[in-house]
């Protein structure tokens, strides 16, 4: 998130954005390397400056290795020390600069890097070779003696530089790298921990975009006023995709609803219903009698890169009247440092409202207490702690309040007991949770045909990385897995006749239609992980933007709670393994701890602010205010009428350990309903273990377990994406996987919506003819082989002959019902137009909509505020701005 103070990157992505579409980065490979294997392992950066269209150029150096005829090198030494092919090296490089204005930086990975410094020393002699460069970024740089040519250059370098160099380097010391800042003025550095590589995990990422920024902009610090909303706009702004500018306008209209009287759009909205981008406003932060306020209101000033909130921070800046002594540019800096905190906490999701309670508290809190928050680490075994914040009382008392939250959870689930919210369509994601070498990934990977993870190019199949050892997976392996249908909620079910019913992406053994949801799979959680013993809270916050969870179970026994192998006895038996019901427990028990860790830090503020401050609390896990409004209600209810507290929520100074282990068990029991996976119940000691853990369900938050072998499962998965184009036999089919998915789906089952042109034939708008042949989610012709094997069918538009998806089959087709929208309950007739008018199905303006629930069924006029349900499930939407279908 950008901030005034200038600290983060995404302000140097809006910045690009708004500038000329055409920027270059020229990227110089290491020794015994080429462009292209360099780029490639630098997708993560590549990606997030395409997306604001300035582009990674990274030519081949014009020699071949001595060694390897087909690596390239910019020079190579002779026995004397000189460098044969640097000149030609550097002509060749000059030729590329001059003959493209674009170019603003270079970023070199060792003697890549060694040639950026060759550069930018020519350009210190105003040589016009390189003219216009403004910084260079040095991977592993080193220091050695300069051509004749440039051994006059003794004066400092001004042009800004970035040196990055590994702790584990051994190839090129930190002491190499670091000998070679000296030549600059004013160098900035970054340290990984890995060794001789370009690193591209989030924090060096960050740092190469946030060096970027401070090189490319003259800004400097800026004052806190409204420099948002005067900015300059490109004249061709790069927009969001279709599900970005969704979850963007669903914010804004939520805050402009929330916050009516302070809320001011800065940016122009072209109607109703589209808005221009950037979108820009501002929100006044509303004051209260607590804590410390500078005399003069202050705003916030917020901005959406092109790619928040998925993967950017929103760009905030204060806006204020107040002087230097009223509000101090300390206290700027540590609001400011406040509010980056919350919007990072809430990453991938949107974060506004976060970013605002954050400001509040920041004041509330009184300001002259916040100097060092950051830093602080609060002991959760330290008992003088908790006892100072809240009552203590026994673990039986505690484990007593946990088991009510969950039957509370249990009784609202079953009977949709609050309401959806607001509603529109759902990236639907399921989360994977689970102890250390249980299966995981191996799940994962079965279910997503091994999607590509972490830049990983030189893999050939992809996937996330499995071994039999704690923490194979430390950052989250995310991407789209094939889930049957809920039960009931597709038109095809309860229709036998001879139609031919199409599918986006695909059919299972079964025949039902086969959803796009993305399964995220976090790293192995071991008892304490809420403490920060393994890998620690980063991975429980992973979670937050989880629709539902798969726990995946070792029913085998064969591992101990943190992971490690001990084996079975050869009879069935485990060898002091943990029992998975033990292992729900404990994981269970992070979960809670995990939340409840969380509010005990807050609590003296908690209880002085009453049931808002807890409302806002819980507001902050992703999920939407009326569901946390029901989970609190619901909890009052419990302690009314089982322990007769009236309006307890208004008395929470008189809250114990097991009353908040209460709530948490309840929210999470409804925030995170999940599924088992039962997996390596092909291993002889798992019989029992999963007899004892189906009889004792619903248990510990899981509402349903399905038996399965995620490695046998996989393997078939693996054979068929190798060999595509061939068909095997496989021994275990992914129908387990499948099932799994589905159960877990079905705890929180969306809405379908089947759009179509004409009501009679049910054919496919044409406007969805990209989403059925080109978006992201369809399965490639290695996972349609895997399909078929399994006797299951491919989507609709996967043309057999040439194995890629055609358009042209969409032509006098007589298929129907081949798409399908996934949406959230609650969604009306006007979500789905929406939906599809983001996705360029449909244009103009909403003018009426017919719909049926049946195939058979006569169409009735549907109005736009009608909800979405079973009974009016397939629609046809006509617009003002008529297109050839719609004109039949």
């Amino acid at each position: 998130m950008t901030t005034t103070n200038g600290n983060s990157n995404n302000k140097a992505l809006s910045n690009m954005t708004k500038a000329s579409p055409s920027r270059k980065i020229l990227v110089l490979h290491g020794n015994r390397q080429t462009g292209q294997l360099l780029l490639g392992r630098m997708d993560k950066l590549r990606k997030k400056l395409q997306r604001i269209n300035v582009q990674l150029v990274a030519p081949d150096a014009p020699f071949l290795h001595a060694n390897d005829d087909h690596l390239r090198q910019w020079w190579s030494r002779t026995d004397n020390g000189d460098c044969q092919g640097l000149q030609e090296s550097m002509d060749y490089l000059r030729a590329m600069w001059q003959s493209d204005s674009s170019f603003q930086g270079i970023l070199g990975f060792s003697q890549g890097a060694r040639m950026a410094h060759l550069v930018a020393l020519k350009a210190a002699k105003k040589e016009t070779a390189f003219d216009g460069l403004m910084y260079i970024i040095m991977v592993a740089g080193y220091d050695a003696p300069l051509p004749k040519e440039l051994e006059s250059c003794t004066d400092k370098l001004s042009v800004p530089s970035l040196h990055v160099w590994g702790q584990a380097d051994k190839l090129i010391t930190p002491e190499q790298s670091r000998a070679v800042m000296s030549a600059y003025q004013n160098p900035k550095q970054h340290v990984h921990e890995g060794g001789h590589h370009v690193p591209m995990r989030a924090v060096s990422v960050a740092a190469y975009l946030d060096f970027i920024k401070d090189s490319t902009t003259s800004n400097g610090d800026c004052k806190h006023t409204d420099n948002i909303s005067t900015t300059n706009v490109s004249s061709t702004p790069v927009h969001p995709d279709e599900e970005t500018a969704m979850a963007q306008q669903d914010e804004v209209e939520a805050l402009s609803a929330i916050f009516p009287d302070e809320f001011k759009l800065l940016s122009k909205k072209l109607n109703d219903e589209v808005y221009q981008h950037p979108i820009r406003y501002r929100i006044l932060l509303p004051e209260s009698d607590e804590g410390m306020w500078p005399p003069h209101p202050i705003s916030l000033l917020v901005e959406y890169p092109v790619d928040y909130p998925s993967l950017s921070l929103p760009i905030v800046s204060l806006q204020h009247e107040n002087n230097v002594m009223e509000f101090s540019s300390g206290h700027v800096h540590q609001c400011l440092n406040a509010i980056q905190e919350a919007a990072k906490a809430e990453q991938g999701m949107p974060c506004v409202m976060s970013c605002i309670y954050a400001a509040r508290e920041f004041f509330e809190d009184a300001i002259d207490l916040v100097d060092d928050i950051e830093n602080k680490e609060v002991d959760m075994n330290d008992e003088t702690f908790e006892m100072a914040k809240i009552k203590a009382v026994s673990q039986e008392r505690i484990h007593e309040c946990n088991m009510q939250g969950l039957e509370i959870a249990r009784k609202l689930l079953e009977g949709n007991a609050f309401d959806p919210g607001k509603g529109g369509s759902w990236k639907y994601t399921i989360g994977l949770v689970g102890k250390p070498s249980a299966g995981k990934s191996t799940f994962f990977n079965a279910a997503t045909g091994f999607a590509r993870q972490r830049n990983d190019t030189e893999n050939a199949l992809g996937g996330a990385t499995m071994a039999p050892h704690p923490f194979t997976t430390i950052d989250p392996n995310v991407g789209y897995c094939l889930v049957p249908a809920p039960e009931g909620s597709c038109p095809e079910e309860d229709h036998s006749g001879n139609y031919d019913i199409g599918c986006t992406h695909g059919r299972d053994s079964r025949g039902r239609r086969l959803l796009p949801v993305v399964a995220k799979d976090v790293a192995g959680l071991v008892p304490g992980a809420y403490q920060g013993r393994g890998r620690g809270n980063k991975f429980l916050n992973d979670l937050t933007d989880a629709d539902v969870l798969i726990h995946v179970v070792d029913a085998s026994g064969i591992a101990d709670t943190e992971g490690n192998v001990v084996g079975y006895d050869g009879e069935g038996e485990a060898n002091s393994g943990s029992h998975p019901l033990n292992d729900l427990s404990w994981i269970r028990n992070e979960l809670v701890e995990w939340v409840y860790a969380n509010l005990l830090f807050k609590w003296e503020n908690i209880k002085r602010r009453g049931r808002s401050k807890l409302f806002d609390m819980f507001s902050g896990y992703g999920q939407s205010q009326a569901v946390v409004s029901a989970v609190l209600l619901a909890v009052e209810k419990f302690m009314d009428t089982e322990e007769s507290r009236d309006r307890a929520l208004d008395h929470l100074e008189e809250w114990d350990q097991g009353d908040v282990h209460r709530l948490v068990s309840a929210f999470l029991g409804v925030r995170f309903p999940m599924a088992l996976a039962l997996n390596k119940s092909d291993v002889p000691s798992a019989t029992a273990n999963v007899r004892d853990v189906q009889e004792a369900l619903p248990i510990h938050g899981a509402h349903i377990g399905v038996p399965l072998s995620a490695r046998s499962e996989m393997e078939f998965v693996k054979r068929h994406l190798q060999s595509a184009s061939e068909s095997k036999e496989g021994s275990s089919p992914p129908v387990g996987v499948w099932q799994c998915l589905q159960s877990a789906l079905m705890l929180r089952s969306p809405v379908l919506a089947f759009p179509v042109c004409d009501m009679s034939t049910f054919s496919s708008l044409p406007g969805l003819i990209d989403y059925a042949t080109l978006d992201a989610s369809l399965p490639s012709a290695g996972m349609i082989s895997c399909l078929r094997a399994a006797g299951g069918s491919a989507p609709s538009l996967f043309n057999d002959d040439i194995q890629i998806y055609d358009a042209s089959l969409a032509k006098d087709s007589s298929v129907m019902l081949r798409d399908s929208l996934i949406m959230k309950p609650g969604s009306t007739i006007e979500d789905v137009f929406l939906t599809l008018k983001r996705m360029g199905a449909l244009a103009g303006e909403f003018v009426r909509a017919e719909g049926v629930g049946r195939i058979g069924e006569k169409p009735k006029l549907v109005p736009k505020h009608e909800l979405l349900t079973q009974n009016n499930r397939i629609l046809k939407i006509m617009t003002n701005k008529r297109t050839q279908w719609q004109s039949k």
